[in-house]
């Protein structure tokens, strides 16, 4: 019994960095996926085959075109690590990945490529699994503010619920939704352009039911594949022979086609009372956002060596950055800006993440409240505000206190 797949390096390569990108951002089972070479199911489906993996409540697949030659076969699990390894040994042109009974290997390039066969098999991304949800959600949107939000989350799986990014609630026929990450020390939103088709509840008091809450290995493998545009299908059951959610997610570019389905960990947090922390009346500065990037960038040599810190002290018309290391010295810099500033301290990535990649002649705006200023430095959240290629967005980060 033999199958022969045929399919272009290029998209085999592709699928396989998309779904490494997955693996490597699955906070919760990095570790036993490397042990295993990246386990990957395929299937073969009209006009091409379909790579899937298993991940931390969910399951993540990529489609690209193929030919199959051959005795059927439904299924089979190969080791994803074993052919990446060989990229370049395998070449620009066809790949021809070979199933001969309980073997399997690649071809291309007069080079053979055996990956170990694997146990298991990934479950398919499909259709909701249960009927009569009491909420449903359906919406498109944007990715381009996705990057940016994301960087905010957490990176590992002590709090599995900030380690995603989050939909945020809107009524139905919305043109934008609003993406939250947040990991317990900042959290960057962004509106996204979106087509809000059903959100069930969306004028909901209950904080958990505001929110679509894409996983990390979700985001990770979304961003690698670089499309425009998510839809996102979303249901709720309570009550009944079966209480849960069910998400699913589908996106493509170039002929490549991803699906994902998963039920979140946990619920997400009410970002509400953290975005609401800085008040509508609040104080604020603002300047260029080239100036305090560039600014920024002068700090950081310095900062490394002390915990990544930089203080803030207003002056007229102006705000003096510095940083200071006993290794290496004092870094300082000036920031002009109109509307008065705060004295505190803060990280020099969280700074620079919150800044993103502002457009060309782009300002930014520091919001805080006045009222919270200490003697020793400011101990409530700051409101950093940018104009980003794909729109306006801001950062809210807790500062640091240190002496003097």
């Amino acid at each position: 019994m033999s199958t022969t797949i045929t399919v272009a390096a290029a998209d085999l390569f592709r699928a396989g960095d998309i779904l490494h990108a997955g693996f490597r951002a699955d906070r919760g089972a990095t570790a036993s996926h490397r042990s295993m070479g990246y386990p990957v199911t395929c299937w073969p489906v009209p006009g091409g085959v379909e790579l899937g993996a298993s991940l931390s409540g969910g399951v993540l697949s990529i489609t690209i075109p193929a030919t199959v030659a051959g005795d059927p076969v439904d299924e089979f699990t190969f080791a994803l690590g074993a052919i990446r390894d060989q990229k370049k040994a395998l070449g620009k042109g066809d790949v021809a990945l070979i199933v001969d009974g309980i073997t399997f290997r690649a071809e291309a390039a007069g080079v053979t490529v055996t990956s170990a066969p694997m146990q298991g098999v990934a479950r398919r991304p499909g259709t909701m699994r249960h009927a009569d949800p009491t909420r449903e959600a359906a919406l498109s949107f944007d990715l381009a503010a996705l990057p940016y939000v994301a960087v905010a989350a957490l990176d590992d799986d002590a709090r599995p619920t900030l380690t995603m990014v989050h939909c945020e609630a809107t009524a139905p026929g919305s043109a934008s939704v609003n993406l939250i990450a947040a990991d317990g020390f900042r959290l960057h939103e962004a509106a996204a352009m979106a087509a809000v088709d059903r959100w069930d509840g969306w004028d909901t008091k209950a904080p958990h039911e505001l929110y679509v809450s894409l996983p990390a290995w979700l985001v990770a493998a979304l961003v690698k594949l670089g499309a425009e545009s998510v839809a996102v299908q979303a249901a709720w059951h309570e009550g009944g022979e079966w209480q849960g959610s069910e998400f699913q997610a589908g996106a493509a570019r170039d002929g490549v086609t991803l699906a994902a389905s998963w039920s979140p960990v946990g619920s997400a947090p009410d970002f509400r009372k953290i975005t609401s922390s800085v008040p509508d009346d609040a104080t604020f500065c603002q300047g260029k956002a080239a100036e305090l990037a560039d600014a920024l960038a002068a700090l950081a040599p310095v900062a490394k060596y002390s915990a990544n810190i930089f203080r803030v002290t207003p002056e007229p018309g102006a705000l003096e950055l510095e940083s200071r290391a006993a290794e290496v010295g004092t870094a300082r810099r000036r920031v002009a800006v109109s509307g008065q500033g705060p004295v505190f301290a803060a990280s020099v990535r969280y700074w620079q993440d919150a800044l993103g990649k502002p457009k060309n002649g782009a300002s930014f705006a520091i919001a805080f409240d006045e009222r919270m200023v200490k003697p020793g430095g400011f101990s409530a959240p700051i409101r950093l505000s940018t104009e980003q290629p794909f729109g306006d967005a801001s950062a809210i980060i807790m500062p640091m206190r240190i002496a003097r």
